[in-house]
């Protein structure tokens, strides 16, 4: 019983060191990889602000899904499609760098990266699109992805 209880936790521990290490390079990317100044809206699994007080995560998860509503009864995106997106990894939104005007992602994260992640991103991304009907781009994160995968995306 007592051996169970430690793998857990080192499960636990690794995962929870996995997840740091992703919001790290999230954070590093939105800067460097695409062009964010500062983060203003994120949520996800991912979310870089995952230890920001709970207020800051239900305003942003509370005006995104403000937009996410205000498209779907515009008819530009799907109830599916709103399903979806709540389900990519991380989104994140903020002003560009170089215009200052706002930028959007959705990306997918995993250890080794396939090919249908490379499609379900390019999927999110075109779905985020039509929810701010702003710049967007469409990421997928990962420790390694074979060179046909690299290729694809």
């Amino acid at each position: 019983m007592e051996e169970s209880y430690m793998n857990e936790r080192s499960i636990a521990k690794i995962i929870w060191e996995y997840q740091s290490k992703v919001t790290r390079q999230i954070l590093i990317a939105s800067r460097r990889d695409f062009g964010i100044r500062r983060i203003e809206l994120s949520i996800g699994e991912y979310d870089p602000f995952n230890n920001a007080p709970a207020e800051r995560f239900g305003e942003d998860v509370n005006k995104f899904g403000g937009e996410l509503a205000a498209a779907k009864a515009s008819g530009r995106i799907t109830p599916k499609q709103s399903y979806d997106l709540l389900g990519a990894s991380v989104i994140m939104s903020g002003p560009s760098e170089a215009d200052g005007k706002p930028i959007h992602v959705v990306a997918e994260v995993s250890i080794a990266i396939c090919a249908s992640d490379i499609r379900r991103a390019a999927y999110l991304g075109s779905t985020l699109s039509a929810v701010t009907e702003e710049r967007t781009i469409a990421a997928a994160i990962c420790d390694s992805a074979a060179p046909s995968v690299r290729r694809l995306a």
